[in-house]
Formats: C-alpha cells, sequence, structure tokens
C-alpha cells in the first residue's frame, strides 16, 4: 500500500525559475522569506509561474534589479531515493 496522493502533476518535464542578474551577468536564483524558510522562486506549472512573476516584480521594484524568468526543459535525472521499502 502506498502513502496519500500529494502531487498533482502526472510529470515535471520544465520549470521556471526567476533569476536575479548582476552587472557583470552573472545570475543566481530569487528567493522569498516565508515563515522563516527562504523558498525559492521556482515553478513547474504555468498557475504558479504567474505566482513568482509577482513576487520577481516586487524584488525588481524593491531592489532595483534585473530579474528574469527562465524555463529549463531538460530533465536529467541523477538519483532515485525511495523511501516505500
Amino acid at each position: 500500500m502506498t502513502g496519500p496522493q500529494i502531487n498533482t502533476l502526472p510529470r515535471i518535464d520544465s520549470v521556471w525559475m526567476a533569476v536575479s542578474v548582476d552587472d557583470d551577468g552573472s545570475e543566481g536564483i530569487c528567493a522569498i522569506l516565508h515563515n522563516g524558510m527562504w523558498m525559492p522562486l521556482l515553478a513547474a506549472d504555468e498557475a504558479r509561474l504567474a505566482a513568482i512573476t509577482e513576487e520577481a516584480k516586487i524584488i525588481a521594484a524593491t531592489q532595483g534589479r534585473l530579474i528574469r524568468i527562465i524555463k529549463l526543459n531538460s530533465r536529467e535525472e541523477v538519483k532515485a531515493i525511495d523511501g516505500r521499502h
């Protein structure tokens, strides 16, 4: 028997993320502080993409930064960690 179903996507093949761009072109993943934890602005579906885009706009405006929303389309599984047995 397996545990309760908690995932809503059949498979994640693409992810979007908000990245901050420095003057020299270097990038870093944007994150927000939520309930005492840093949460990266990362989305696996278009509904959540809208939410991270709104957060990215706030970061860009308050910090005077260039923020890019990028989409990554390549999937490579590097490890499976199976806690079912």
